[in-house]
């Protein structure tokens, strides 16, 4: 079976409340995470070592980043422990939407089930099917941030999207947001030539936009 009408969507919300700056910034932080974490791994491994260990300290360098762009631009953001106390996730909140992020290998990966994102994944305009309820308006919208190598390896990154999941965290919305083509100007600079980049990295990064200014 398939989706049927739901009784809200989740752009308009999403939009409302998450500042396009915040979004914006977030497929700069994916960029500059990935070129670090690549870096620093390329600076003490082999290329076998580097295919293992670079998904973990991109990911490690995006959480840190993704918590301090989220609060220069007013959001909440903090790192909660799962309940078996086995890994941090990084929360970000602007109002009514909360967001998380998840490094996958491609945009139509659903993220493996854990807990908080069950949890997380209330809103009535998320459900599978129509619900019989009208929607409660006072529980927040869950989004997930989901990005990527390129396979080709000729970006830091491959993709970088927007997605909704349904409250049982096994699929996602139709609607969701492609940052790369919504910020194509970034994608584009990312074709000029290298000696045209100034690169500006610093030993650790704020944001993670500061690696990728002239982005």
């Amino acid at each position: 079976m398939q989706p049927t009408d739901r009784p809200a969507q989740p752009l308009p919300i999403f939009n409302q409340y998450v500042p396009a700056d915040f979004q914006r910034g977030l497929l700069q932080t994916a960029i500059a995470a990935s070129q670090e974490g690549l870096k620093r791994c390329d600076q003490d491994f082999e290329e076998s070592e580097v295919h293992d260990l670079a998904p973990h300290c991109i990911r490690a360098i995006f959480e840190r980043d993704f918590r301090s762009l989220g609060r220069t631009f007013g959001g909440t953001a903090l790192a909660r422990r799962n309940k078996k106390k086995t890994a941090y996730h990084s929360v970000v909140s602007f109002k009514k939407v909360i967001i998380t992020a998840s490094r996958v290998p491609s945009p139509e990966t659903i993220v493996r089930w854990a807990e908080f994102r069950e949890g997380l994944a209330t809103s009535p305009q998320l459900e599978l099917f129509t619900p019989p309820q009208p929607p409660d308006f006072t529980k927040p919208l869950y989004a997930l941030f989901i990005y990527g190598s390129d396979e080709t390896k000729r970006y830091p990154i491959g993709f970088a999207e927007i997605v909704f999941p349904f409250s049982d965290c096994k699929s996602y919305a139709y609607e969701r947001i492609n940052l790369c083509a919504k910020f194509t100007d970034i994608i584009e600079r990312l074709d000029a030539p290298m000696e045209n980049i100034p690169d500006t990295a610093t030993p650790r990064l704020k944001t993670g936009i500061e690696k990728v200014q002239g982005l």
